[in-house]
């Protein structure tokens, strides 16, 4: 396969136009309507990022390479979108397991 194609699923518009559907139902229900999504893992630690540091302090000193072995631990964020009321949240854990970042209490 190309990079940067689509695969071929049988029946790909049905489906979308299925969820479109059950969305619009459960939206006129006052149900919620969410959608979740899960990025790679991301090292935590003193590490170099470009950008402004915004202190009245001295800037903190970082590492200039995300090195596992410099890291303090790891988190995967969790992104979940109400797609009714347009807000979204981000949620920091440590597993992919969509049972466990979906019951976040």
């Amino acid at each position: 396969m190309k990079t940067g194609t689509i695969k071929k699923v049988e029946n790909r518009d049905e489906q979308f136009q299925n969820i479109s559907s059950l969305i619009t139902t459960y939206q006129a229900s006052g149900h919620p309507v969410l959608s979740m999504d899960t990025k790679k893992k991301e090292w935590v630690g003193p590490f170099y990022q470009e950008g402004k540091v915004y202190t009245q302090k001295e800037a903190p000193q970082a590492f200039d390479h995300d090195s596992n072995s410099l890291a303090e631990g790891q988190v995967i964020p969790h992104g979940i979108y109400d797609i009714g009321r347009n807000e979204a949240y981000m949620y920091l854990g440590t597993s992919r397991d969509t049972a466990e970042f979906a019951l976040v209490p």
